[in-house]
């Protein structure tokens, strides 16, 4: 399992610094990517281009293709997520599974979600999962749900929590899951919680956003660098 370029997509702009900050040993080179802030560095003898495409589904998808077409043999994704269940602010996730949950034709019949003839679950590559809580068995693994809204809000929470069981939500996985689903190109997320998507959230959101932890940079960096060995 090892690749010659890989992309990362990082939504926030303190999410992007953060990362900046755990890469700073590998000597990024800033440049841009469209209208987007990207970063290019060598990790061993793999190339890596990181791109700060901005929050939300659209900007999230476009991003992915941009680094695909590019010629990304994996991609990669790394920031912050509301907690769901059965995790607690601070602690690091990895979804298995990625759904969409704002995606609606309940007027037409369908099930919230539902999408009709296409795939609607969305996998991480099952390889890259495994080699990453082989090597930091702290990782909580579980489904992610998508949706251009900040989960902040006790109802929505328990209607999410009750039609997907997520461990995790954010505004931007699913759909890089979906544009890797539809390239086959191996896809993986690792998250730090900020918040418990509750009413709360929203303050508890900014102070750790604020803080530009790089726990969850440092271990997708540690992860990458074990794909470099020959």
């Amino acid at each position: 399992m090892t690749y010659n370029f890989c992309g990362i997509v990082i939504a926030d702009i303190e999410e992007y610094r953060a990362f900046l900050a755990a890469c700073e040993q590998y000597s990024p080179v800033d440049s841009r990517l469209y209208s987007h802030d990207s970063c290019t560095f060598s990790c061993g003898d793999m190339k890596v281009r990181a791109v700060c495409c901005g929050i939300g589904k659209v900007n999230a998808a476009a991003a992915a293709a941009y680094l695909v077409a590019d010629g990304a043999e994996c991609i990669f994704n790394v920031g912050l997520s509301g907690g769901m269940s059965g995790v607690a602010r601070g602690q690091l996730s990895a979804p298995d599974r990625f759904y969409e949950h704002d995606f609606d034709l309940t007027p037409m019949g369908y099930e919230m979600g539902y999408k009709p003839n296409q795939d609607n679950t969305y996998y991480a590559d099952a390889c890259l999962l495994e080699r990453l809580c082989e090597m930091y068995p702290f990782i909580r693994v579980g489904a992610a749900v998508t949706g251009d809204c900040f989960v902040c809000d006790d109802r929505l929470r328990a209607r999410l929590n009750g039609r997907y069981a997520p461990m995790t939500c954010d505004m931007e996985t699913a759909a890089i899951a979906s544009v890797c689903h539809d390239a086959g190109v191996p896809f993986l997320s690792v998250r730090e919680v900020s918040d418990d998507a509750g009413d709360d959230a929203c303050e508890s959101y900014r102070d750790k956003n604020s803080e530009q932890s790089t726990a969850a940079p440092d271990v997708l960096l540690g992860l990458m660098a074990s794909l470099t060995d020959r």
